[in-house]
């Protein structure tokens, strides 16, 4: 179990990173741009949203698979 909550740990930290990079990565493009209409800088950013949120939630579902993982080996030990 503890194993499993070190790998659970570093995988949160290596998304975190991943979402810091897909931000600056943005940034970094947009800047490089001379410029971008209205319209193409919203699907720029509606881009970056979905990527955003897709890491988000997948890491929302690990800690949660993690959470009932721990939740029954707790029930295990009790029972």
């Amino acid at each position: 179990m503890i194993s499993g909550q070190k790998q659970v740990k570093e995988y949160v930290a290596t998304m975190e990173a991943y979402l810091d990079c897909i931000v600056a990565d943005e940034k970094s493009n947009r800047a490089d741009m001379d410029s971008l209409s209205a319209e193409d800088e919203q699907l720029r950013e509606e881009m970056l949203n979905k990527k955003y949120n897709a890491a988000v939630e997948e890491m929302e579902r690990v800690a949660a698979e993690f959470n009932a993982e721990v939740r029954a080996f707790k029930e295990r030990e009790d029972g």
